[in-house]
C-alpha cells in the first residue's frame, strides 16, 4: 500500500509539473511559492496528526471513495486540456473553457505537500517541527520550479509535453482507483508468485524505447526541421 501511495504521489507531482510547464516562468515561480506557503500554513495541523490516524484515513471507505473521485476528476481535466491544446495548435481558440483549463494548475499537489510534511515530521523525530516545515517548503518551491524548467528544456516541443501529460494523467487516474480500493479482495490466488525478472525486463524495455524515441525526436527536431 505504501509503495502504491508513493508511486501515486510521484505521478501527481509529475503531472502538475508538466501542466505548469506550459506557463511563463514568473507564473511557475508564483505557483511554486504558493505551494511552499501552503506547507507553512498547514504545518501546525500536520503536527497534530499521528500515524494511527493517517492509517485510519487510508482504510476508511468514505475517505477513499472521495479521494478516488477527486483524483479521477483532476485527471480528466488534464486530459481535456491536452485535447483542447492539440486543437489550439492548428486552430487558435480563445474560449472560456480552454482558458480555464489552461490556468488550472491542479489541486492534488496541495494534499500531497501536506502528506510529505506529515511524513517528514514522523521521520525526523526530535527535530523542531517549524524547521522541518521550512525545509519541506523550500524543497518544494525549488523542486517544483526547477523541474518545470528542466522539463521545458528537455522537451521544448509543446506537443510532446502534451502527450506526456495525457499519459501521466491516465496513469494517475488508474493509480488513484487502485490505491483507493478498500482492500476487500473476493478471490486471491494462492499459488501466484511475482516474477520480478519479467517486471524488470518490461520496465527496462519501456525506458529504452522511450529514450530511443526521445533522442530520435530531438535529432529530427534539430537537424531536419530547420
Amino acid at each position: 500500500m505504501e509503495i502504491l501511495i508513493s508511486v501515486l504521489l510521484v505521478s501527481i507531482a509529475l503531472s502538475t509539473i508538466l501542466k505548469i510547464s506550459f506557463w511563463k516562468a514568473k507564473y511557475r515561480l508564483i505557483f511554486s511559492v504558493l505551494v511552499g506557503l501552503f506547507v507553512m500554513c498547514v504545518y501546525p495541523i500536520a503536527t497534530e496528526q499521528s500515524q494511527t490516524e493517517l492509517k485510519w484515513w487510508l482504510e476508511d471507505t468514505n475517505v477513499l471513495s472521495t479521494m478516488a473521485v477527486i483524483i479521477t476528476i483532476e485527471s480528466m481535466l488534464y486530459a481535456g486540456f491536452c485535447f483542447l491544446s492539440i486543437k489550439d495548435l492548428y486552430v487558435s481558440q480563445k474560449s472560456k473553457k480552454f482558458l480555464v483549463l489552461e490556468v488550472y494548475s491542479g489541486l492534488l499537489i496541495f494534499p500531497m505537500s501536506f502528506y510529505i510534511a506529515t511524513q517528514s515530521m514522523f521521520y525526523f523525530t526530535g527535530t523542531d517541527f517549524l524547521i522541518i516545515a521550512i525545509f519541506v517548503a523550500l524543497g518544494l518551491v525549488v523542486g517544483i520550479f526547477t523541474m518545470s524548467y528542466l522539463i521545458r528544456w528537455l522537451l521544448p516541443e509543446k506537443d510532446i509535453r502534451l502527450e506526456m501529460l495525457f499519459l501521466v494523467s491516465l496513469l494517475v487516474a488508474v493509480l488513484g482507483l487502485v490505491t483507493t480500493a478498500n482492500g476487500k479482495i473476493v478471490y486471491v490466488s494462492k499459488n501466484q508468485f511475482i516474477n520480478y525478472k519479467e517486471h524488470l525486463f518490461t520496465f527496462v524495455l519501456f525506458v529504452v524505447i522511450f529514450l530511443i524515441g526521445f533522442f530520435v525526436n530531438r535529432i529530427k527536431w534539430r537537424y531536419f526541421n530547420k
